[in-house]
């Protein structure tokens, strides 16, 4: 029997999960969201051949009665519903000792203030969700997202219901920080990559706790105007960056490879002397020194 047959006839529709499937059938495809990429573009959505490991297609309603399922029900169901017997979801819910008390069978296993918390996420381009349940309080949570950025949503939804659930206040590295990048990004777009150096140097000043700012941020907005041929704009963000950690060598080398790409030969030198004086063990500034020694 196929997997998705049997999936279907033995665990979705007994669990009332009517619009969930392993296959991409029509009537699912007439009613899937649309997946975003990290820049909030659309993107094609993966379709995976590995059926258990990524191939569940369902809703926020669907998938909340599987949530359900590992719970004890209002009307008495006992968890498992009968498709699993109770004591096997005990040991789904109990870590296993090469885990180090942070996975059972299945599920991750989280401990706040005395209250167990177990459940799963996962992502793929265009798509992040996660589940959480509290079997001793019968609670749980569901957030599915349409963007590779769902993460940081998930993240700081599912934060909030356990600060909520256990009363203490949600450590600082829980709740997620905004992409820099990506709010450049649509700056760049709108108007122009002035502007958005302009709003990164007073989102700096004024919004520093909201946002992440490092140089690998800044260097992903860089390459991905590249790939968006948008050369120019890429090289004012690496000199940007260059700017904001002139003690890093990785932004030389971005600012170096993009000169390179414009034809600035002298510039590209510069930047790539420079690496090698911040990390003089740096074999891809050798390399491209000595391929621009080449250059006429």
């Amino acid at each position: 029997q196929k997997f998705s047959d049997y999936m279907r006839e033995h665990v979705l529709r007994p669990l009332g999960m009517k619009s969930s499937d392993y296959q991409m059938t029509p009537a699912i495809l007439a009613h899937s969201a649309v997946a975003y990429d990290g820049w909030s573009e659309v993107t094609p959505s993966p379709l995976f051949t590995a059926k258990a490991a990524a191939g569940l297609h369902t809703t926020i309603d669907d998938f909340s009665q599987f949530a359900l399922a590992n719970l004890s029900g209002s009307k008495q169901q006992k968890p498992g519903r009968g498709i699993l017997k109770t004591k096997t979801i005990k040991q789904m819910f109990t870590p296993v000792p090469a885990s180090k008390g942070k996975w059972g069978l299945g599920y991750h296993v989280k401990q706040f203030n005395d209250l167990t918390y177990v459940g799963h996420g996962g992502a793929n381009r265009g798509w992040h969700a996660t589940f959480n349940v509290v079997p001793a309080t019968n609670e749980g949570i569901v957030v599915t997202t349409n963007g590779s950025n769902g993460y940081s949503v998930h993240q700081n939804i599912t934060c909030l219901w356990w600060q909520w659930t256990t009363g203490i206040k949600a450590e600082d590295n829980c709740v997620s920080k905004k992409s820099i990048a990506l709010t450049l990004n649509k700056t760049i777009k709108r108007d122009n990559v002035e502007a958005a150096i302009k709003q990164y140097y007073q989102l700096k000043k004024d919004h520093f706790d909201e946002y992440k700012f490092n140089q690998s941020v800044l260097n992903t907005l860089g390459y991905r105007l590249i790939h968006n041929s948008k050369l120019d704009a890429a090289i004012k963000i690496f000199a940007l960056n260059v700017a904001e950690y002139p003690d890093n060598a990785n932004p030389y080398d971005s600012l170096g490879e993009a000169y390179m790409m414009q034809g600035n030969k002298t510039l590209a030198l510069k930047n790539y002397q420079q690496v090698l004086k911040i990390a003089p063990q740096n074999d891809n500034a050798k390399k491209m020194l000595e391929k621009l020694s080449k250059m006429k």
